[in-house]
């Protein structure tokens, strides 16, 4: 139901609810409900309602509610709602969002276009 990953994993990790990496992880991490990862992540995120990156993300974020990436995304997020604080790439949703800086396209109804 749960793949718990410590503090560094690489590979594919699978499973029913959730998966949980303390630190860095890369590859494929797919989950009925939501992943999270403590630092960065490398490779795709596939979830039915929730991904969470803490730090920086590099690849490609899918879920069906939420993407969050804390600091820097390097890729494409696509989800109902998207963040990022700095973002290099793509997002799609109905609401997207970054912080500081992007670089990229926003595809959606609400997004961040100028600096508030």
């Amino acid at each position: 139901l749960t793949g718990i990953g410590g503090d560094n994993n690489s590979g594919v990790m699978i499973s029913g609810l959730m998966n949980v990496t303390g630190n860095m992880a890369s590859g494929f991490q797919f989950s009925g409900v939501s992943n999270i990862t403590g630092q960065s992540f490398n490779g795709m995120m596939t979830s039915g309602l929730l991904n969470v990156v803490g730090e920086n993300m590099n690849g490609l974020q899918i879920a069906g509610i939420a993407n969050i990436t804390a600091t820097k995304l390097n890729g494409i997020q696509i989800a109902l709602c998207n963040y990022a604080t700095k973002a290099r790439g793509l997002q799609i949703g109905l609401v997207n969002y970054y912080r500081e800086d992007m670089k990229g396209l926003q595809l959606g109804l609400v997004m961040r276009l100028l600096p508030i």
